[in-house]
């Protein structure tokens, strides 16, 4: 076995462990175990270790996969570590599962703008607006500077 695989292997161990799967027999709820999962995740973002994320929000995905949450913030510890093709499927899936989740469209429309993709970056900033979501006002001058448009 190689030293990656290995550590993959250990880390998604301590995951499961952490998330509750270690502690099944004892009555958790693949809800719990799932909650367990993403609460896991969140705590590796906040520390910025990004692949200890991606591998709890998987762990989430596998106990929970028509859940869009688990892949909007997958789709971020993607992107934060640079993995933008990923971030990408991961909010795509997560639209997929609910077509009014503002944040998604507003976290895709990131990725469009670092892509100079703007025609679909000002499409999903709209959306995400008319969804309710606040969009900050210094990623709108970014995309209109950017993309040379108002709207």
């Amino acid at each position: 076995m190689s030293a990656v695989l290995k550590r993959t292997f250990f880390r998604k161990a301590v995951i499961l462990s952490i998330a509750g799967f270690a502690f099944m027999s004892n009555g958790f709820s693949a809800q719990e175990e799932y909650r367990g999962a993403l609460a896991q995740g969140m705590e590796y973002m906040k520390q910025r270790l990004y692949d200890d994320a991606i591998a709890a929000f998987t762990i989430g995905i596998e106990d929970s996969s028509q859940d869009a949450d688990a892949y909007v913030y997958r789709g971020y510890a993607y992107a934060q570590r640079g993995d933008l093709e990923r971030a990408l499927a991961d909010y795509n899936k997560a639209l997929l599962l609910n077509s009014d989740y503002a944040e998604a469209y507003a976290l895709r429309a990131g990725i469009y703008l670092f892509e100079k993709d703007y025609d679909n970056a000002w499409y999903d900033i709209h959306k995400a607006e008319s969804l309710g979501y606040e969009v900050p006002s210094a990623f709108l001058e970014e995309l209109k500077s950017m993309s040379g448009r108002e709207e």
